[in-house]
């Protein structure tokens, strides 16, 4: 009693309310008591808080164990009780009496059980009253730093009071007042600094590694020394409805784990069943093995004889070669002697020419003209017999011979001015027959042609030269006699349609398909605007304005050659219909395109493009077929994938100036970049409407035709476009038909990026991580924010303080348990930076500009999120951004391509728009991060980035992935592979509607249980 005595209570004379710091427990105590209240004061030592209580009006009974310390607070007290608590009863002690506000001032910790007489003194408290409980805080930084040091010593007052029995953190007091029945109405504090203020243990900064500081820093409550209570008596009937409550929850978790238990006992049947489903298949996979292998040593026999074939078929080639150069080498030497004999009679005889016969000179001269014309022509047929030589090479082409016959025809041709026969040398005057050697050019024109004749008519092209002998009267014919389909009846005045054609030197079979697939459509409010751009064959022109008068719907124009776009103007500026659509003089339609690509115009787009096909070279199969995705601005930029079929309002196209002769061969490419500039309503019929005609020479037959030229014209387009944007890129040709987008390497201002990575030891990774991104990166300005779930490995440890010693990263606390969403929503609280970038300490960084190619996306205004391109070590794709409906939600797409592939139709190598990318390397602008409400912390494990991305999209954003932007993913190496299916049910109801309706830019032609473009089995 006497030791407790001597300590050094505060004295309570002159002791008034406003003298007392803020900062100290007595004058929060007083102010949660309140005023004119009854009060019970357990601990009242010297009445210090009874006197400024009693100038509050309130009448105080004290209770106190030192009977000198109790007789002078008497002088403040109705009454003081002398009694030891922990051997005591407060309801014998103050039997009969009640109270407002029972107050324990530093007195609980004090006690062997404190628990006993807090639910005492629930007895004494009136309906309306509470206790106020001071209890000092053991979990304090400065005491926590002492046991670090293995220290733990008493003092005479403060938290490590020699005379406390138990110890309490703001948990435990929590659970002492929950567990005795009561209800915490607040809370409040007193603080004190960790190495400066007093009633702590002293403790030495220096002495403490200063990342461990910073951890119990940033800990809540590190700093307080006391904790200062409110609480009141909970009802009975309150506690019955928690327990009922918690029984009812008890009962609906079981009722929960019983479904989940049902519903994984069908999974694990449905599996059962699917195994052995698959082990069937397996052994019938076996079987076909099997046959294959039989089958390949067939083909590999059948391949043998096939080469042998081709040597003997290599050594006819060659022979036909050999007689086409002699035949070159005989008709040069005979042009040479007619010419030397013409010229020789022409000087000789000039005279007498001009007397006897004037009309006789103009003949002469004639045929001089013709001569030069064909000999000029000679290098053109040499390149179509080459052409048509590697045609035959590959069992489709006709023999070179033919075209020799052929182009003996033409030639003398022209010499006679009317088409060759058995009587055409009958009308030429027997001294030009002489002078022209023309007998002796016949009989050898016969000779070769019987030959020739009898090489075509045993040749197994004898079908192919059947089908490509159409003439201009059968092709008329064939118009003349066609039946129209049966339409389906219509609105009224249905919009009409114009489709413009130019054609020159057009085939007559192939433009007969063409006109066929048009008068067969099932849509009849249609006009044809055919524009004839100076063909040199007079019969097709001819046959053109035949076709106009044969049929109403059909118009023509023939035209000087100002080439294909001159032409598509003309024929738009004849055209009537609302709508327009362009179609090559060799390609065709299916049946209901104009009718599907009109219904999908009259839902208010501007421009749609249809899939499309191609017409193999022997034209009787359709191959290739290419699905496109929905408008994705981005990537025809890269890549021309809009093609066939196109329409579009004619209003908009005229608006723009209809195509530019500037970027003949891409002019269609020019047209829509500059209509893409007009309009967003662009729409996208996932349907063939279109087969597009393969032709030797082509860009349809072979993508590195014209590819030079090609390749120069988009460039321009796609700068010009980029320009009039106001977008600070450029683009550069990749070959193939493919472009990239450069952003400016250098610019006025870089805006700091903020670079978040989660990370929890891991020490390779994450060394490897920070030295490829701090050594790599050649983005100037940017931080790094290391959120870091108690990592307690020394040499992960001591990587992160060498990293934020030396470079610009910032380390970042987060407790147990880990949540990817959580940790990187607490990144984004410390950061600074305008731009943000989500990493993974397992990524690695191979491009020195990959944040370069990021922000230029991220700094336009329609995009959301930009996603990079991962592989795995072994240099195969990873990520080339998120498909929607993969596994019934989502995944990567192109996984374990080649890095250096094309993927399908450019979508590896160049950027484009898709669904969402992965937070393995995400960029995302602040204010968007922030407007969608960051990460969704429901989320464990999985899809955090997938939801993410779509807020975005809900917004009106798009979300880019670029392969500009290369890292190494070492994908799941620093977390389990584990499977949430509590994120797969949180995604699809935040989403299904977005995922059964189908990935926009993925086309639904395209199998969903692959990931590699695999077309949809039908």
């Amino acid at each position: 009693m006497d030791k407790d005595w001597v300590k050094n209570y505060p004295s309570a004379e002159g002791l008034v309310e406003d003298s007392l710091d803020e900062n100290t427990s007595l004058k929060q105590v007083i102010r949660l008591v309140g005023k004119d209240k009854k009060v019970v004061d357990f601990g009242c030592a010297t009445g210090y808080l009874a006197s400024l209580l009693q100038q509050n009006g309130c009448t105080i009974t004290g209770v106190e164990i030192n009977p000198e310390a109790a007789k002078v607070s008497e002088k403040y007290c109705r009454k003081v009780v002398v009694a030891d608590l922990d051997f005591t009863s407060v309801l014998d002690i103050l039997h009969g009496e009640s109270f407002d506000v029972a107050v324990f001032g530093d007195v609980l910790e004090h006690l062997r059980n404190p628990w006993k007489i807090l639910q005492e003194v629930k007895s004494l408290i009136n309906p309306d009253g509470y206790i106020v409980v001071s209890i000092p805080n053991v979990a304090h930084g400065a005491v926590r730093l002492s046991l670090l040091k293995g220290e733990f010593n008493y003092e005479e007052f403060g938290i490590l009071d020699e005379t406390h029995l138990r110890f309490f953190t703001r948990d435990s007091i929590q659970k002492m007042l929950t567990s005795t029945g009561y209800l915490i109405d607040e809370w409040r504090t007193t603080k004190s600094d960790i190495f400066l203020g007093p009633w702590i243990p002293t403790v030495n900064k220096v002495e403490f590694d200063p990342f461990l500081i910073n951890q119990i820093l940033a800990e809540e409550n590190s700093d307080v020394l006391q904790f200062i209570v409110k609480a009141m008596p909970e009802p009975l009937e309150n506690r019955l409805q928690s327990m009922k409550a918690l029984f009812k929850g008890a009962v609906n978790d079981l009722e929960e784990s019983t479904l989940k238990l049902r519903y994984f006992q069908e999974e694990l049947l449905k599996v059962k069943a699917q195994l052995q489903s698959t082990q069937s298949r397996l052994e019938e996979s076996n079987q076909r093995i099997v046959n294959l292998c039989q089958q390949n040593i067939e083909l590999e026999n059948e391949s043998t004889r096939y080469q042998k074939l081709l040597v003997v078929k290599d050594g006819e080639f060659q022979q036909l070669q050999h007689h086409f150069s002699e035949a070159l080498k005989n008709i040069e030497l005979e042009r040479q002697s007619h010419q030397e004999k013409l010229n020789h009679l022409h000087e000789a005889h000039r005279s007498e020419l001009v007397q006897r016969d004037k009309g006789y000179e103009v003949e002469v001269s004639e045929v001089r003209q013709h001569l030069a014309e064909t000999f000029r022509n000679i290098e053109i047929e040499r390149f179509y017999f080459h052409q048509q030589r590697e045609a035959l090479r590959q069992g489709e082409g006709i023999p070179a011979t033919y075209f020799m016959l052929k182009k003996g025809q033409r030639w003398l041709s022209r010499i006679m001015g009317r088409p060759i026969n058995k009587n055409t040398l009958k009308s030429i005057p027997s001294k030009l027959k002489q002078k022209l050697r023309l007998p002796t050019i016949k009989r050898k024109f016969l000779k070769l042609t019987t030959k020739v004749q009898e090489q075509v008519l045993s040749s197994p092209h004898k079908e192919l030269l059947a089908r490509t002998g159409i003439t201009p009267q059968i092709f008329i014919e064939a118009i003349a006699s066609f039946s129209p389909p049966q339409i389906s009846a219509r609105s009224t005045h249905p919009p009409r349609i114009s489709i413009l054609t130019p054609t020159w030197n057009s085939s007559l079979d192939w433009f007969l398909e063409t006109a066929l697939s048009v008068l067969n459509q099932t849509y009849d409010a249609w006009e044809w605007c055919i524009v004839d751009d100076g063909s040199q064959h007079e019969e097709l022109r001819e046959l053109l304005q035949q076709f106009a008068e044969l049929h109403p719907q059909v118009k023509v124009v023939l035209a000087e050659s100002g080439g294909i776009s001159a032409a598509t103007n003309q024929a738009m500026a004849i055209a009537t219909g609302e709508y327009i659509c362009f179609l090559d003089h060799d390609d065709t339609l299916t049946p209901s395109s104009l009718e599907i690509l009109v219904g999908k115009l009259d839902e208010g787009f501007d421009i749609v493009y249809s899939d499309e096909d191609k017409i193999d070279f022997s034209g009787k199969r359709y191959v290739e077929p290419f699905y496109k995705p929905s408008w994705s601005p981005e990537y025809f930029r890269g890549v021309m994938y809009v093609g066939h079929l196109l329409g579009v309002r004619k209003e908009l196209a005229e608006t723009v100036g209809g195509v530019r002769s500037d970027f003949d061969g891409v002019q269609d490419y020019d047209l829509v970049l500059r209509l893409s500039e007009k309009t967003a309503k662009i729409g996208h019929v996932p349907q063939i409407l279109y087969h597009w005609r393969k032709i030797s020479g082509s860009i349809s037959g072979d993508v590195n035709a014209k590819s030079k030229k090609i390749e120069q014209l988009q460039q321009l387009a796609v700068n010009e476009h980029l320009k009039r944007l106001g977008l600070p890129g450029q683009a550069e040709a990749m070959g193939f038909h493919r472009l990239k987008i450069v952003p400016p390497m250098e610019k006025t201002t870089y805006p700091l990026i903020s670079i978040i990575i989660p990370s929890k030891d891991a020490p390779d990774y994450l060394e490897r991580c920070l030295n490829s991104l701090f050594k790599t990166s050649s983005y100037p300005n940017f931080e790094v924010i290391l959120v870091d779930n108690e990592t307690t490995d020394r040499r992960a440890l001591s990587i992160i303080e060498t990293h934020v010693e030396t470079r610009n990263l910032k380390c970042v606390p987060l407790s147990n348990p880990f949540n990817y969403s959580r940790a990187n929503n607490i990144g984004v609280a410390d950061a600074q930076g305008e731009y943000l970038v989500f990493l993974n300490n397992d990524t690695e960084v191979i491009t020195t500009n990959w944040l370069e190619h990021m922000l230029y996306y991220a700094e336009q205004d329609s995009i959301g999120a930009v996603g990079a391109l991962l592989l795995f070590p072994d240099r195969t794709v990873q990520h080339a951004g998120c498909v929607m409906g993969f596994r019934g939600t989502a995944d990567h797409i192109m996984r374990d391509f080649p890095a250096d592939s094309d993927g399908y139709a450019g979508s590896l190598c160049c950027a484009r728009e898709v669904s969402a990318v992965t937070a393995a390397c995400l960029m995302v602008k602040r204010t968007d991060f922030e407007e969608v409400g960051g990460f969704n912390e429901h989320f464990f494990t999985h899809y955090q980035d997938v939801d993410l991305c779509l807020k975005l999209t809900t917004r009106g954003k798009t979300n880019i992935f670029t392969p500009r932007a290369v890292l190494i993913h070492h994908e799941s190496k620093t977390r389990k592979d584990y499977y949430d299916w509590g994120d797969r049910l949180l995604l699809l109801d935040q989403f299904e509607d977005y995922i059964i309706g189908g990935d926009p830019y993925y086309n639904p032609n395209f199998d969903l249980k692959k990931y590699d473009y695999s077309i949809k089995v039908q």
